[in-house]
């Protein structure tokens, strides 16, 4: 005959059972039986206790499925809810770094157009051209910086505190 337990529950009912037997505790185990009917499965609340006087184990046995569904229910809700506020983390994450990239990226556009009707109308000196490319070029390194910053933010390794002049971080700002 086949078991209505999953030998890893079968397993765990019988230690709490000889736990129970052996060291006089009280028996408490939650398991899971397979109907013979339909093949469904039922969650299982099994408490007891050993009777000294009569020696023998008496308890309850109580059909918890419902309360089990429910929890799993509950447990995939928080999921979706973890997963919906991760990507709405994400989401703010891209909004700050498109923040924190439109000015530079503004600055190179307008460099380079500068510097191509300049080059158009035959005025272009070399030392605007050097200032122009000196701007774009410290303007990618900004944005360089900026995708630096956000991946050592998420970064687990750089968790620990260190030291920061408040002066250079306000300048930078500025």
């Amino acid at each position: 005959m086949k078991s209505l337990m999953d030998k890893e529950c079968t397993d765990y009912f019988v230690k709490s059972i000889n736990n129970s037997i052996s060291k006089n505790k009280k028996h408490s185990c939650i398991y899971k039986i397979r109907k013979n009917d339909n093949g469904k499965s039922v969650w299982i609340d099994c408490k007891g206790e050993i009777d000294k006087h009569n020696n023998i184990l008496i308890g309850t046995i109580q059909d918890i499925t419902i309360r089990k569904k429910l929890e799993l229910e509950k447990e995939q809700h928080e999921k979706i809810l973890y997963q919906q506020s991760k990507m709405a983390a994400m989401g703010e994450m891209l909004n700050n770094i498109a923040h924190q990239w439109r000015q530079p990226l503004s600055t190179i556009s307008t460099a380079a157009t500068g510097i191509k009707l300049q080059k158009d109308m035959d005025i272009l000196k070399d030392e605007d051209l050097t200032h122009a490319m000196d701007n774009i070029n410290k303007s990618a390194q900004y944005l360089s910086q900026t995708i630096e910053d956000f991946r050592n933010f998420f970064n687990p390794k750089n968790s620990s505190f260190k030291e920061i002049s408040l002066e250079e971080s306000i300048e930078k700002s500025l």
